[in-house]
């Protein structure tokens, strides 16, 4: 017996495999209206979990570095996503650096290695993100594109190898509707 849906929703989703942490990408500009982002080059259908490498990273400032899932975006309509994340930086307070959760299409082909992100959007937390983000259906350009979900390492003044540590959990929730363990009647 599978776990009700309401169960998954709520959870954290884990692969226990320090193997399969992803490096985040090469740096590229806040300013930026595109991403470079690493991530597993498949396509999640129903969930998806992403793990950042045990590494150490170096970001210049006005710099982020992302490292993300993709996953299967809306088809004709607005589409729920629950996403759970968290970020530390060993050592690093907020006064250095920002995390945010980066939403966006990928690109046409996906290697999984310094793709470019289209249309990202960031949403900025402290330590832990646990929401339900609600992603439009896309325009004709981006309608063969898979959506991508990840995690931005945003430098203000500049990081020198520090250690990080992250984690992030996203569930395509427009895939089966919520249901619970036992019918009510």
């Amino acid at each position: 017996m599978s776990a009700p849906k309401n169960i998954q929703r709520d959870g954290i989703f884990l692969t226990l495999d320090e193997s399969a942490g992803i490096i985040p990408a090469l740096q590229s500009l806040l300013t930026a209206n595109t991403a470079t982002a690493n991530a597993a080059a498949a396509v999640n259908v129903e969930y998806g979990e992403m793990q950042i490498a045990n590494t150490a990273v170096s970001i210049s400032a006005a710099n982020q570095k992302v490292a993300g899932l993709y996953i299967d975006q809306p088809s004709k309509d607005r589409q729920p996503y629950r996403v759970k994340a968290s970020l530390n930086i060993i050592g690093i307070d907020n006064n250095v650096t920002d995390a945010a959760i980066v939403v966006g299409y990928a690109p046409a082909s996906i290697t999984g290695s310094n793709d470019t992100i289209d249309e990202p959007n960031y949403i900025p937390f402290e330590h832990n993100f646990d929401d339900l983000i609600v992603v439009a259906a896309p325009t004709v350009s981006y309608e063969d594109r898979a959506l991508f979900v990840g995690i931005a390492i945003q430098s203000k003044g500049g990081i020198t190898t520090e250690q990080i540590r992250g984690h992030l959990s996203v569930q395509n929730l427009g895939t089966k509707p919520p249901t619970m363990q036992n019918a009510v009647s």
